[in-house]
């Protein structure tokens, strides 16, 4: 079974997504998507809707501080918090879905169109009232649809059993003669820092491996996850870190 994401049309990628969370989380119900009526009340761009109707109400890793399964290093926004601010919402012209987990960034799009930009205001830039703030948003240079499935494949890292840091990972993996199987490469993942790219690997089938990179210098750092406790001894055979989540 491949299932690497191509990143090529939105359709590539949010297939391409929906079919690796079904191998790595197991197999979706029909209760792990927002439900149509739901949906139907907002206005949403069709890789938004399409990612909500499919897995917006995945169970959560750590209930009930998680309100999905992509909440756990951020924060991705259900429908149905009682506070709108913790819930998708409209800013002016963008519809907010991503929030930084200690409030230093949110991530907004456009409410409608097939894959729209993505656009990131910091903190620091919040006034009393965001409808205000429209010059403070920031365009990020990738479609919605490639944000979305670099930011689900990280929080799907982090909401792991199993986690683990070590910024050489993949040439210990490698030089291991580990199975080494990309997922998604060099991808821009700006929302976490400047010129920043995450690279997704899969490990022996049991192991998610993210590579961040940044253009323009010689920097990386890894991290991984994983659900099978028998991989910990693998890691640990290699002198690999990794802890319980």
């Amino acid at each position: 079974m491949n299932i690497a994401i191509a990143d090529t049309t939105a359709d590539d990628r949010m297939t391409g997504l929906e079919r690796f969370l079904e191998f790595w989380l197991g197999p979706r119900l029909p209760e792990y998507g927002e439900p149509a009526a739901n949906l139907e009340k907002m206005e949403l761009p069709d890789p938004l809707r399409r990612l909500y109707a499919f897995a917006g109400r995945w169970p959560p890793a750590d209930p009930p501080y998680c309100a999905s399964r992509f909440h756990v290093q951020d924060r991705f926004l259900p429908f149905d918090r009682p506070s709108s601010s913790e819930s998708v919402h409209r800013s002016g012209p963008y519809l907010v879905f991503v929030v930084e987990n200690q409030s230093c960034w949110e991530i907004a799009t456009l409410p409608n169109g097939d894959d729209p930009s993505v656009w990131l205001r910091e903190s620091d830039d919040l006034g009393d009232d965001p409808n205000l703030d429209e010059d403070k948003w920031q365009p990020l240079a990738i479609p919605l649809s490639q944000f979305l499935v670099t930011f689900v494949l990280q929080e799907t890292i982090f909401s792991s059993q199993f986690v683990g840091w070590h910024e050489q990972a993949l040439s210990v993996f490698a030089d291991r003669g580990c199975d080494v199987e990309p997922i998604l490469i060099n991808a821009p993942a700006e929302y976490a820092g400047p010129g920043l790219r995450h690279s997704y690997s899969l490990i022996d089938r049991r192991i998610l491996l993210c590579c961040q990179s940044r253009d323009g210098d010689d920097w990386t750092n890894s991290f991984y996850g994983f659900n099978d406790a028998t991989a910990a001894e693998s890691l640990e055979r290699l002198n690999l870190p990794s802890k319980v989540r």
